[in-house]
């Protein structure tokens, strides 16, 4: 197993100030979904956008993760 010593971490408040300007911007990049109707599913979309990103930010830092989605079809 690698060491994670050498990786820089966010402290809580700034990781979860990183997190939330990320949504903030997805919700600008889904915008246009609204035009369609698809707004109420805009949340979900941006919650599992926001997991994978940060399953991403692991697995480029060396950190054995799985990229993967939570939503099953059907089962959301």
């Amino acid at each position: 197993m690698p060491e994670y010593s050498d990786i820089h971490w966010l402290s809580n408040a700034d990781y979860a100030k990183a997190v939330g300007q990320f949504r903030l911007q997805l919700n600008g990049v889904l915008q246009p979904f609204n035009i369609y109707g698809l707004n109420v599913f805009m949340p979900g979309a941006i919650e599992e956008i926001v997991k994978l990103a940060e399953d991403l930010g692991l697995r480029v830092r060396g950190i054995d993760k799985a990229i993967s989605l939570e939503i099953i079809r059907g089962k959301h």
